[in-house]
C-alpha cells in the first residue's frame, strides 16, 4: 500500500472513532427529552420505568466501572428531584433508594459527596411534610449504608439526625425519639421529647422520658 492509501486511511480511521461517544451522547439526550415529555404530560408511571431502565443500563456488566456507578446514581439523583417536584413520592422514593443501593453495593464511602447527595433528597422532601414517611424509608436505608461502610456502628450522626425529623414530622415519636438518641444532638432531643410528651395527659408527662431513657 503507498503512502496515500495509508494515509486515507489513517484519515479515515481517525474521522470514525468519535462516531460511537457521539452516538452514545445523542441517545442519552434523545432519552432524556422523553423524560421532559412524559412528565410536562403527567405520564409519572412512564417516566419512572425510562428511569429505572436507564439506571440499569448505566450498570450492566458484571463489574460496572466507577464511571458507570456515578452516572448511575447521578441519575436516580436527578429523577428523585424531578418527581419530588411533581409530587409523585412513592416514584421518587423508589429512585432515591437505587441511588443508595449503588452506595451501598458498591461499597462508597460515608463521605460529603455522598452525603450531600443525601441532603439533597432531604432538603427536597421538606418543603412536603406529607411525604415525611416516604422520605424516612429512604434514610433508613441511607443510615443502614453508612453503618455498614463508616467509622460508625449506629451509623452517620447527621443521617441519624434526618431520620430522626422525619419521623418526628410524621408524627412516629416512638421511632423519632430512637434515631434522637445516636444522632448527637441533645437540644432535638430534648425539644422533641418535650413536644412528644404534649401528646399525652400533663400527668403523664414522666411517662415519657421514662420511655426514652429506656430505648
Amino acid at each position: 500500500m503507498n503512502r496515500r492509501a495509508l494515509a486515507r486511511k489513517a484519515a479515515g480511521a481517525k474521522a470514525a472513532a468519535p462516531r460511537a461517544p457521539s452516538a452514545e451522547h445523542a441517545g442519552v439526550e434523545n432519552v432524556t427529552r422523553k423524560l421532559e415529555l412524559q412528565l410536562q404530560a403527567g405520564d409519572f408511571y412512564g417516566a419512572l420505568q425510562m428511569y429505572k431502565t436507564l439506571f440499569m443500563r448505566f450498570l450492566k456488566g458484571d463489574e460496572p466501572s466507577a464511571e458507570q456507578q456515578e452516572k448511575a446514581a447521578a441519575l436516580a439523583l436527578e429523577a428523585t428531584l424531578k418527581l419530588i417536584e411533581h409530587d409523585q413520592n412513592t416514584a421518587a422514593t423508589e429512585m432515591a433508594n437505587l441511588m443508595v443501593s449503588v452506595f451501598a453495593d458498591f461499597h462508597h464511602a460515608v463521605d460529603e459527596p455522598h452525603k450531600q447527595r443525601i441532603r439533597q433528597i432531604d432538603a427536597a422532601f421538606r418543603p412536603k411534610p406529607q411525604f415525611s414517611a416516604d422520605l424516612a424509608v429512604f434514610l433508613k436505608n441511607a443510615v443502614k449504608w453508612s453503618a455498614a461502610e463508616g467509622a460508625r456502628k449506629r451509623g452517620d450522626p447527621e443521617l441519624q439526625l434526618l431520620l430522626a425529623r422525619a419521623y418526628r414530622t410524621a408524627g412516629d415519636f416512638t421511632r423519632a425519639m430512637k434515631h434522637f438518641l445516636h444522632a448527637e444532638n441533645p437540644q432535638e432531643l430534648a425539644d422533641t421529647l418535650f413536644q412528644w410528651s404534649t401528646q399525652g395527659y400533663p400527668s403523664e408527662s414522666d411517662l415519657y422520658l421514662a420511655r426514652a431513657v429506656l430505648q
